[in-house]
């Protein structure tokens, strides 16, 4: 499934939004649920940082959105697999083999 990440840009006090593609998951439930191990709730705060440092705003997240359900524009587009790499902290594996 495909998901959209929104955050908040302090600085323009406008909601921004990232889609993810291909989540290994068939709801967003399952996409927050740490028994999935997908984690998607934090991996969304680590790309804070990333975010921060790529476009010289400060961010909120703010949530989870099923992207077919929501036809927002999407600032950037990753995959699930890409997304996972720019979130592991150094030192560490994104798990997918």
């Amino acid at each position: 499934m495909d998901i959209l990440l929104q955050y908040l840009n302090i600085g323009k006090q406008k909601q921004e939004y990232i889609k993810v593609l291909d989540v290994p998951c068939n709801t967003v439930y399952q996409s927050i649920k740490q028994a999935f191990e997908i984690n998607m709730a934090d991996r969304a705060l680590k790309f804070i940082d990333f975010m921060e440092q790529s476009y010289r705003f400060n961010y909120l997240f703010v949530g989870i959105i099923n992207a077919q359900y929501c036809n927002r524009t999407a600032r950037s587009v990753f995959s699930y697999v890409d997304f996972c790499q720019l979130t592991c902290g150094p030192g560490e594996t994104s798990g997918i083999d």
